[in-house]
């Protein structure tokens, strides 16, 4: 199956690319449009710039000054300007604000000049649609006694209308990179855009001058505040130093507790408890665990070291030598043995209360130390504590040092200030200068009549352009022959041109599938000649053939090219039969006049000699097998197209004819078409032009499956004569002339 290449970054279809190509035949197509709207755009532009009036523009320049301006080595309150971009554009701002267009309009007396009182046609229609009303207000500038008074109202804010006007006037920009900035002010008066320029120049770095000097004002009363302030809190601040060291006994050097010297004895004396209770648990826990394993008194003597334990284990020894001694002479009956059996369990008795003795006062020993290392430890836990609170009272201590240390540093610091700030308080420089005032201008700035008629010209051609293109992509179909190459990814076969449809008559349709026979000299005549042509050449059978003649959707002239191409056929001489494959409505037979006569169907459901039910035309003789004697929509179709027979029949009509021509019905809404394009040797796709989606043509063939290798190529149907002779190169001046009748 022929398959369509995607574009790899973008996933879409290589075939839906728009060429230079499409775009210079939309063009070409729509050029009247195109010139026509860039005419009426342009004489619009015309009408309306001749009846502005003049505009001249005054231009100040004012430099942002970064040079040193410091009289006294003392910094100010308002640092310098920087010099960064967005410091200059923020004083671009300024500039352009209102506090200063106020104070310019109330120096220069402009709120009765009609050039900025004067009510436009746009805010007069805004009021006569309630949008707006009321004459200019005057907002009231009065100088601020200090910068608070350059905060913003907090009540109800009046607009002033006058300085809205005035500022759609003023143009403030920076020279490139520099720290210039121009002020540029248009007016319909030269003197008086001049003036207006040189004024907000002044008035912007009076204001900075104005500003330092009222913050400096400022500053030195909120300074004064706070050094009367800050002298009671250093004094508070020492008093609640002493106060604490009073309270808490801290009398030394280092601000130490005595209770801090105690500490180390105490961990000293925990730790020899600690040894002892250690030393008192091991010998009980390895007494306690020989006796309670049974390892002997013997072995346990060896343990505690103890002279009695070891005297009474030395009688037992003794007594159990003279037992053994006395085993050898006498029997176990014998009274000598009883005694000294009497002395042994005696010794033992002995020893064994002895042990445990010990091993009781070990218990003991082990006790008392640890509950001395207890003791130990709740001593040192309260000593501890106090060493805690110690450490807080400490770090209280030092806290209020510091504090009381940086309001020193801190009133110090103001003290000098605020002497600095006085002292500095006229010696004030602006951060810009006025580098050159305005002069009249002796020439209109704009309009630029012939810039904005031109300008105005090329966005009505561009506008154009784009309506093209708008109008070129909004068909979505297929069109010359490259798209069919670049979308479809075929070669293309043909272009037929659309029939002339009589208004009054309408489409005639029995003329339109025999139009080869009704008008062979015609342009449609030529282009299916032409088609015939390339289907031969591409075509490398030799022998009968059949041919498919498909289309996507309905309407798209399948039928037409069908009939037509086998008239062509016939009027060469070679046997042809065109069959009528749509089974289910059978538009060829009906508009051949051949309803109600058995054919395809009736073959296949009813086993009926297929060569009877073959009608041959004598005029052009064509034979023609209809479709059924009553078609029917709910008829299964694709059953009987898809059965054995079928197949059979049309290996039969390749003995009787040299061409088979299939019309069958389109490929995407029933799947009657795929089926039969297995049996066929090729197949013509039709496409209507402009009409037919790029997207559905695709997806048509695709649906072909391996069967679109046998697609030899596309007809262009229902093409305008204007598009065949501009986009299809087909001149002439008799095609180009020729009455195209078919619709």
């Amino acid at each position: 199956m022929r398959s369509h290449g995607t574009n790899d970054e973008t996933g879409e279809e290589s075939g839906s690319a728009f060429s230079l190509g499409d775009v210079m035949a939309a063009i070409g197509q729509r050029i009247r449009l195109i010139a026509a709207l860039t005419s009426v755009v342009a004489g619009a532009a015309a009408a309306v710039v001749w009846t502005l009036p003049n505009r001249y523009e005054g231009i100040a320049s004012i430099q942002i000054d970064q040079r040193n301006k410091e009289i006294l080595n003392v910094k100010n309150v308002l640092s310098d300007l920087k010099a960064d971009a967005a410091t200059i554009d923020s004083e671009v701002e300024v500039i352009r604000s209102r506090q200063i267009l106020i104070r310019v309009i109330d120096q220069l007396s402009l709120r009765t000049d009609p050039e900025f009182t004067a009510t436009s046609s746009v805010q007069r229609l805004a009021r006569w649609l309630g949008w707006s009303s009321g004459p200019i207000k005057r907002t009231e500038i009065s100088q601020p006694a200090s910068i608070n008074d350059l905060l913003p109202n907090l009540g109800e804010p009046e607009r002033d209308e006058m300085a809205r006007a005035f500022e759609q006037h003023l143009k403030v920009s920076r020279v490139r990179n520099t720290l210039v900035l121009e002020i540029r002010f248009w007016s319909v008066d030269p003197v008086k855009a001049a003036r207006i320029a040189n004024c907000i120049a002044e008035t912007y770095i009076k204001t900075q001058i104005e500003l330092k000097t009222r913050a400096m004002q400022d500053a030195s009363g909120r300074l004064q505040e706070t050094i009367g302030t800050m002298r009671d809190k250093v004094a508070e601040a020492e008093r609640n130093v002493e106060r604490f060291k009073s309270d808490h006994d801290i009398f030394d050097a280092d601000g130490h507790l005595l209770v801090d010297r105690q500490l180390a004895r105490e961990m000293e004396a925990l730790v020899i408890a600690r040894n002892n209770t250690g030393t008192a648990k091991a010998r009980y826990e390895q007494a306690r665990r020989m006796m309670v394993e049974g390892e002997g008194n013997e072995s346990l003597a060896d343990v505690l070291q103890s002279n009695t334990v070891r005297l009474q284990r030395d009688e037992l020894t003794k007594a159990l030598r003279r037992q053994a001694e006395a085993q050898t002479k006498y029997g176990p009956k014998h009274p000598e043995m009883q005694k000294i059996a009497a002395d042994v369990g005696k010794a033992q008795s002995e020893l064994g209360a002895e042990i445990s003795k010990i091993i009781k006062n070990l218990k003991n020993e082990f006790e008392v130390t640890s509950d001395g290392e207890r003791q130990q430890t709740a001593r040192l836990s309260t000593l501890k504590g106090r060493i805690a609170e110690s450490r807080d009272k400490q770090w209280q201590l030092r806290e209020l040092e510091r504090e009381t240390f940086a309001s020193k540093q801190l009133y110090e610091a103001l003290l000098a200030r605020n002497k600095q700030t006085v002292e500095t308080q006229g010696l004030q420089f602006a951060d810009a200068r006025l580098v050159e005032l305005a002069d009249v201008p002796l020439h209109p700035a704009s309009p630029k009549r012939k810039q904005l008629v031109g300008l105005a010209a090329a966005g009505g051609m561009v506008l154009g352009l784009g309506l093209a293109m708008l109008l070129e992509l909004g068909s979505g179909g297929i069109g010359r022959p490259e798209d069919v190459e670049r979308v479809l990814e075929l070669p293309h076969l043909g272009s037929v041109p659309v029939l002339d449809v009589d208004p009054v008559a309408g489409l005639d349709p029995l003329k339109a599938i025999r139009l080869m026979v009704a008008e062979p000299r015609g342009s449609f005549a030529e282009a299916i000649r032409g088609i015939r042509h390339e289907i031969d050449s591409r075509s490398h059978r030799l022998g009968p053939a059949v041919v498919l003649v498909a289309s996507s959707m309905p309407n798209e002239g399948r039928t037409v090219i069908a009939s037509n191409l086998a008239l062509q056929y016939a009027g060469s001489g070679r046997r042809t039969l065109l069959v009528d494959a749509d089974l289910r409505q059978a538009e060829l037979s009906y508009q051949l006049g051949l309803e109600g006569c058995k054919g395809l169907a009736d073959a296949l459901a009813r086993a009926c000699d297929i060569d009877a039910l073959i009608v041959r035309d004598r005029t052009s003789g064509l034979f023609v097998l209809p479709a059924a004697s009553r078609p029917d929509f709910s008829m299964d179709a694709p059953g009987l197209l898809g059965s054995h027979r079928f197949g059979q029949l049309l290996d039969h009509l390749k003995t009787q004819f040299e061409i088979v021509i299939l019309d069958a019905p389109p490929l995407l809404p029933v799947i009657d078409a795929r089926i039969i394009s297995n049996h066929a040797d090729s197949i013509v796709f039709v496409t209507a032009w402009r009409r037919t989606p790029r997207v559905l043509g695709r997806n048509a063939l695709k649906s072909l499956g391996p069967n679109g290798d046998k697609v030899v190529g596309v007809v262009v149907n229902q093409v305008s004569p204007a598009a065949i002779t501009r986009e299809f190169g087909m001149t002439g001046a008799s095609y180009a002339t020729a009455r195209l009748r078919y619709a």
